[in-house]
């Protein structure tokens, strides 16, 4: 029987315990014992591809695929000559790292060996698994090129360096055409690269804080709080002669002792405004696991802890003797007791227990409200932490897989921001809310790595794990095409939302409810004739099922001489999208044209807002609505299209669902409506005397052509047919008082003809379009929705 065949025969099958091959008495079982109860996925393939097996393709005789990771050449030729009657053992082994912490041991080691491995710390040695330690020890790439595993991802390392991640958010912001720094990522410089620019920033704004951290820096060494320019380079005393290269001994100094500046690092914008427990700042320790690469799977773990300083916060103390009122990495804080008496050292806290602490004077609602709004955030910068280094890591090989550590403050205003990520988080457990996250993270981590690359899962014994009080949740999963936000693993007790590792407020039936409670609260883009009437009615309050509406910032492009009356006394009015991301907004009203969409909707989305558009011609560019679709799924915002102009969408919308064999749009405008359009160039418009066809084709082509006079073409086709089915007739017509809309439908559900004519708001929009917007929000905020 042929090889391939051989292996075709045992597909079905990944653990060949007591199997034997009918059409070859010579093939005999393996021991149980010396069967791995874990194979990769595509092992068969493995064995007929790899160098050390391929080449006995036609032997004969069926390979156990463990053989890969254990038998030498010798093994190879005496089982082959033997047609399989002699047996070289089979002993897989799983490699961990001697500079791998004791708790690393203790929890990775008792789920692998139940898979029938046996540990190893030669790097000589082929393991099947590996656990490298803080530096890399053994070569992981023998293990990879057959299918194992490594709990290294090589796209990763550069986001876990300060320079590194500062890099990264770069390259992501000119990706997406956006502003530098993200609005969750401080102002940021490399040094010294940048430092000439910072001075200047720093110069600028005398008010700011700075803190300087070297490259490579770990457990608080190296961090130098800076008020001034002067503290870091002068004439008298250039940058160059306050640096110094990292020492072993630097490790072991006194916090106090004066520091170094390193020959590469960042100095970043310290946060002064922060939210403080009892007087003390704290951060906040997520975990993120990376835990394939090859299509993309990562996850967001359930808990996190807080790290809280031992010194009061005091915002005006800003020397190196005040390190331990701003630095809360807790090794660093163990150092205390060498520079105060009387140190006390606060213990790490499960983030529950913190929100609690936070709001013991206003109960547990306040509580649960402020983790929803914490784990909304922090999804939505994983999400986009993870697209900074999307590119690279498509170039890693399959088997790597990582956990990494997330830091974040937030701020007295409640925005979350991202300090850094970390490689080898920190494993030793000094405490309860350690001992509650920790093995159980260690050991669903490995479930979710073995089920994501293995083949047979239900042979292995760790990987029905799960039903702890905190999980893993699925944030990236491209072999799904989306994003997903089930979770992985189940949760137990879900009835009490303090013990549930998310709160489902970050769901969207969740949001939805916040919204009706707390009111919603919007951002609008433009202030030109849509944007000011939705503003006056907003601000004044006027119109029936708004009054849980608010305005709460607007962006133009240009400054204004004077405060536009139509936003009240309390909204932001800025030109900075910077400020504008930063204000607390919850739903963003885009009425400033097709620009602003295509350079900013996925940043607003990406933070987990959601984004109305009025602009809907924008979206015959396929991939831009593809591409902002796929982050509001990710990041559990939404992409809203008002019907604007376009009467009758709902009926239309409904009967699409069913066949339609018929449908058009005519819409007709007079001359001057036409201004500044194509129309332009084929027709004298202040000589039209009748009705003349501006356009006649598909409605992608005409909202693309006509983007600021065709997105009720765009919004009909969307509902509907799509924009390459829609036939649509534009008409310059001076008979008409205002934009008039035409449409005829003919389906299994009925047909339809209807016309209305609009009055005019500007010579391009319809005086309908803002309250288009309105009745959406309205819509959005009440319990009751009507025409949806």
């Amino acid at each position: 029987m042929a090889f391939s065949r051989r292996l075709q025969s045992r597909s079905q099958a990944p653990d060949p315990v007591n199997r034997e091959d009918e059409e070859s008495k010579t093939v005999h079982s393996f021991p149980a014992e010396q069967r791995s109860r874990w194979l990769p996925a595509g092992w068969e393939e493995i064995l007929r591809s790899h160098p050390s097996t391929g080449k006995h393709a036609d032997c004969g005789v069926l390979l156990p695929p463990e053989a890969l990771f254990c038998w030498t050449e010798g093994d190879f030729e005496m089982y082959i000559a033997s047609s399989g009657y002699v047996k070289p053992k089979l002993k897989l082994f799983y490699y961990l790292s001697p500079e791998c912490p004791q708790t690393i041991v203790d929890l990775v080691s008792p789920p692998l060996r139940e898979l029938n491995w046996a540990c190893t710390v030669a790097p000589s040695s082929l393991p099947i698994f590996v656990w490298e330690g803080s530096r890399r020890s053994i070569d992981p790439m023998p293990t990879l090129s057959r299918g194992g595993l490594v709990n290294r991802v090589s796209g990763v390392s550069s986001i876990t360096t300060k320079v590194g991640m500062l890099k990264a958010l770069h390259s992501l912001c000119n990706r997406l055409q956006t502003t530098f720094p993200p609005p969750w990522y401080s102002t940021t410089f490399e040094l010294p690269m940048d430092l000439e620019t910072w001075k200047r920033h720093a110069e600028e704004n005398p008010d700011k804080r700075w803190i300087y951290k070297p490259n490579g820096g770990a457990r608080g060494v190296g961090i130098i709080l800076v008020s001034s320019p002067a503290e870091v380079d002068t004439p008298e005393r250039p940058f160059q002669t306050r640096c110094r290269a990292p020492r072993a001994e630097d490790m072991e100094a006194s916090p106090a002792e004066e520091r170094f500046f390193a020959p590469s690092g960042i100095i970043q914008e310290y946060v002064q405004n922060l939210q403080l427990l009892r007087g003390h700042k704290f951060a906040v320790r997520a975990y993120l696991l990376i835990a394939r690469v090859k299509p993309l799977l990562v996850y967001l773990h359930g808990a996190a802890y807080a790290k809280v300083c031992g010194q009061e916060f005091d915002a005006a103390s800003f020397s190196q003797a005040d390190l331990f009122r701003h630095v809360t990495e807790q090794e660093f804080q163990k150092q205390g007791y060498a520079v105060h008496k009387d140190w006390k050292v606060w213990p790490v806290m499960l983030l529950r227990d913190l929100a609690r602490e936070l709001h013991s004077d206003t109960g547990e609602e306040m509580a649960l409200a402020w983790l929803s709004s914490f784990w909304e955030q922090a999804r939505a910068i994983c999400i986009q932490v993870v697209d900074s280094i999307r590119e690279s890591l498509s170039d890693c090989q399959l088997g790597m897989f990582e956990i990494l550590g997330l830091d974040f403050i937030r701020k007295a205003d409640g925005h979350v921001i991202f300090l850094e990520a970390n490689r080898d988080p920190s494993w030793v457990i000094d405490g309860g809310a350690k001992q509650a996250i920790i093995p159980a993270l260690v050991r669903d981590l490995l479930s979710i790595v073995l089920r994501s690359h293995g083949d047979g899962a239900e042979k292995c014994p760790i990987l029905s794990s799960g039903g702890h009080e905190f999980d893993f949740e699925i944030l990236v999963d491209e072999a799904e095409k989306h994003f997903v936000t089930m979770l992985a693993l189940p949760v137990r007790n879900c009835a009490s939302l303090l013990r549930c590792n998310f709160i489902r407020a970050m769901s969207a039936q969740g949001n939805e409810k916040k919204r009706r409670l707390e009111g919603l609260s919007i951002g609008l883009v433009g202030l030109g004739s849509i944007g000011q009437v939705v503003a006056e009615n907003l601000t004044k309050g006027s119109l029936s099922g708004l009054s849980g509406v608010s305005l709460s910032a607007v962006i133009v492009q240009k400054e204004r001489t004077e405060r536009p009356p139509e936003l009240g006394a309390t909204a932001l009015l800025t030109t900075k999208v910077e400020d504008f991301m930063a204000a607390d907004w919850s739903l963003c009203v885009e009425a400033a044209g097709q620009s602003w969409v295509r350079h900013h909707g996925k940043t607003v989305l990406g933070t987990g807002r959601d984004l109305l558009v009025t602009s809907v011609g924008v979206f015959t560019d396929d991939d831009l609505l593809e591409d902002l679709t796929t982050t509001a799924r990710m990041s559990h915002s939404r992409l809203l299209l008002p019907a604007g102009a376009m009467p009758g969408l709902d009926w239309m919308s409904s009967a699409a669902l069913d066949e339609v064999k018929v449908i058009t749009l005519e819409q007709r405008k007079r001359p001057e409506g036409w201004r500044g359009t194509p129309a332009e160039k084929s027709l004298d418009l202040e000589n039209v005397t009748e009705a003349t066809t501006v356009f006649q084709g598909p409605a992608r082509e005409a909202a693309s052509q006509f983007p600021k006079n065709a997105n009720i073409a765009a919004a009909l086709a969307l509902g509907t047919v799509g924009l390459d089915r829609l036939q649509v007739r534009l008409v310059a017509d001076p008979t008409v008082p205002g934009p008039t809309n035409k449409v005829t439908l003919e389906g299994s559900c009925g047909e339809l003809t209807l016309e209305v004519r609009g009055r005019p708001l500007s010579q391009r929009t319809s005086r309908i379009v803002p309250f288009s917007v309105l009745k959406a929000l309205k819509n959005l905020a009440s319990p009751v929705s009507i025409g949806l």
